[in-house]
């Protein structure tokens, strides 16, 4: 993994839907709190188990989630998110995220707050609830198909 450092990136983030929500002197404030990480295949951007500090933002590459060992999904798509649920929770890690290709992500870090005035803090903490409601809607609605379907071949 490389860290780059900090460059002028809003424009190509107001394309990602969690950042699209902010204004720009947010956005610009927390993209110059975070960092630009460039992986290669077989780099690791979490682990399993781990404490967690930051989310991601994958804005270019591809990515497989294991679960002890097994992979159990893939994360392709810009603006897809990885340990985001650590920001509510603060568990470990439950899962391992690892490149599959050469892949850039924006880590973002509690400390990306600390340059945000109150009402700024207001709209970031704003946009990442919405965001969080909508990811985790659309994961409710994929666990319950899949549990559907397992009742269904259960049954069958």
């Amino acid at each position: 993994m490389t860290e780059h450092p900090f460059v002028h990136l809003p424009a190509t983030l107001q394309g990602v839907p969690f950042l699209s929500g902010l204004g720009g002197q947010v956005l610009d404030e927390v993209v110059k709190g975070s960092v630009l990480h460039e992986y290669e295949p077989g780099d690791e951007v979490v682990t399993e188990g781990a404490e967690g500090e930051a989310f991601y933002v994958l804005l270019r590459g591809r990515m497989d989630v294991m679960r002890g060992g097994v992979k159990v999904g893939e994360i392709g798509g810009r603006g897809e998110t990885i340990g985001e649920l650590n920001l509510f929770d603060h568990a470990p890690r439950a899962a391992t995220v690892v490149a599959t290709e050469r892949s850039f992500c924006l880590r973002v870090g509690r400390e990306a707050l600390d340059g945000l005035d109150g009402e700024q803090r207001a709209a970031y903490q704003a946009a990442l609830y919405a965001y969080m409601v909508e990811l985790l809607v659309e994961r409710l609605r994929a666990t319950n198909e899949r549990v559907a379907e397992l009742e269904r071949q259960l049954r069958g």
